[in-house]
């Protein structure tokens, strides 16, 4: 059996979702470590120990997952100064565990006197029920240079998937 401890927001599914180790399935240390890894990448939780209730009992193990989870928002900012872009300044939102289903969705801008920067960006670990890391991020920037100016905007739409633990498949549609 899998026994789940520390779930506050998020959904008992997104971590079953995650774990290797299944339930009535043979014990597998190895199991353990990928379950531990792939909950640890999902970023919503600070920290994540997966044991076994009764070490000793040796023909049924039942392992319990304890999750400790991350602060839901996040604010970041940052001031600075350089000769081309004079006074600079950032500021970063980030929402996790969207839904309680491990998605992500953060907001940056930067602004100095020669230019400034928006992006959103929006995270799903499991696209349409399948293990594809993917992202949505939409952009506009701006900036005023010596010899031109410039103003962009755009999105991109990214799926991955690993296909073994050293081969990463990548499909990226930038607009």
């Amino acid at each position: 059996e899998l026994v789940l401890s520390g779930l506050g927001r998020t959904r008992a599914a997104t971590v079953e979702r995650e774990m290797a180790l299944r339930r009535g399935e043979p014990f597998s240390f190895e199991r353990v470590l990928d379950s531990q890894r792939r909950l640890s990448s999902l970023g919503i939780f600070e920290r994540v120990t997966i044991a076994e209730l009764d070490p000793l009992r040796e023909r049924r193990r039942d392992v319990v997952v304890t999750v400790q989870e991350a602060p839901r928002t996040t604010v970041s900012w940052g001031v600075g100064y350089s000769e081309q872009d004079r006074l600079r300044g950032s500021v970063e939102v980030t929402r996790r565990n969207l839904a309680g289903l491990g998605r992500t969705a953060s907001l940056f801008a930067r602004a100095s006197f020669r230019g400034s920067r928006l992006l959103a960006n929006l995270r799903e670990p499991w696209l349409f029920g399948k293990k594809l890391d993917s992202f949505a991020t939409g952009f506009w920037e701006e900036e005023r240079r010596t010899s031109f100016d410039y103003s962009r905007k755009g999105a991109a739409l990214q799926a991955g998937r690993s296909l073994d633990p050293r081969t990463t498949l990548i499909l990226r549609y930038l607009y």
